[in-house]
């Protein structure tokens, strides 16, 4: 395991939770409405009270899984001379592709950016350029947030239908022939990512796909509701103050009824994402990028998971940057964050 300390010619971290202020805009009127409270808290525990719970909270909340991609995700009609074709059909799903400038790229695999909760496109452009300039195409997701703190809170499965066209896209632009790798961010990139994996183990049509390797970056977390809390404020910053804590309200109760509460009960209805991840059998080879100073993914879950997967005899590798914020450690630590992902990429390349 490798650790860092902050050099003082290195940029400094974000003060806030996350790389940037991940404000989403003024919103909807829709998205201004308070929700209703899901009265869960003086349920008794059992397998069945879990399920009436999330079914109420469930129309409560259905329109969170239900908003068209141009409103979930982030849009990019165009990507160059080169990629103009690719990414007006990659916005129909709400994700950006962009192609390499390089001609000669038969080797590179197709890199999938999968965003934090909240996380603008342009946030993940940085990111982009890192694999663009090795000959890869890249592809850039970030997963409504709606779905990150509430569907999943009550496991609606939405993003799995998500996972599934972003998986069909790399058809459609016939690069399913190239290895795939991915580079995940925090607890709402792995829950997406989650999907992607049972998807590929479990349909026919997917199982011939080849990834090569994964990169976790401030992820992933588990019962941290106090950083999910701080994640989703930030997320929240420039929403009406009582629009902003009806949601945090609401997601309070949904994380503490659901996944503490009635946890023992509700694991049987619904798996979370770290649950999933610790015996998930893949066998790619994993980059573990986190921070012991991060206050929303604790670097103790990261830890764990790290050597769970090593049990697993999976190839892990991990880089404890110590003082960097969460999803900051680029910006902290460019070119050491730059050096690690492209040797973990040519060394993914090299085992193939």
């Amino acid at each position: 395991m490798i650790a860092y300390e902050r050099k003082t010619t290195c940029l400094r971290a974000s003060k806030s939770p996350h790389a940037a202020p991940l404000g989403s805009g003024k919103g909807t009127r829709r998205e201004r409405q308070s929700l209703p409270v899901a009265r869960a808290a003086a349920l008794p525990g059992s397998i069945t009270v879990a399920k009436e719970v999330r079914s109420r909270a469930r129309g409560a909340l259905r329109w969170f899984a239900g908003r068209p991609a141009e409103e979930a995700c982030f849009r990019q009609d165009s990507v160059g001379e080169a990629g103009v074709g690719m990414g007006t059909k990659a916005a129909e799903l709400g994700c950006v592709m962009e192609e390499p400038p390089q001609s000669n790229t038969v080797n590179m695999p197709v890199v999938i950016l999968l965003g934090w909760a909240g996380c603008k496109d342009r946030y993940l452009e940085k990111y982009s350029t890192i694999y663009l300039q090795k000959g890869c195409i890249v592809i850039r997701y970030t997963a409504p947030w709606r779905l990150v703190f509430f569907s999943e809170s009550m496991g609606i499965k939405s993003m799995q239908d998500l996972a599934k066209k972003l998986l069909e896209l790399l058809f459609d632009y016939k690069v399913e022939m190239k290895p795939l790798f991915f580079h995940v961010f925090s607890n709402g990139g792995v829950m997406f990512y989650r999907y992607i994996v049972e998807l590929l183990h479990t349909r026919p049509e997917f199982q011939h796909l080849k990834v090569v390797g994964a990169v976790f970056d401030s992820a992933p977390g588990r019962k941290n509701l106090r950083g999910a809390l701080r994640a989703m404020s930030v997320v929240l910053a420039s929403y009406n103050v009582c629009v902003k804590y009806s949601f945090m309200l609401t997601f309070v109760i949904l994380a503490v009824t659901l996944r503490i509460v009635l946890y023992p009960f509700s694991r049987f209805v619904h798996e979370t994402h770290y649950d999933a991840l610790l015996k998930q059998s893949s066998q790619w080879p994993e980059l573990y990028l986190y921070s012991k100073a991060d206050p929303v993914i604790l670097a103790s879950d990261v830890e764990n998971m790290i050597e769970a997967r090593r049990q697993h005899h999976v190839l892990v590798k991990a880089v404890d940057f110590i003082d960097s914020n969460h999803v900051s450690h680029l910006r902290a630590y460019p070119t050491s964050y730059m050096t690690h992902c492209t040797s973990f990429l040519y060394s993914c390349i090299g085992n193939t």
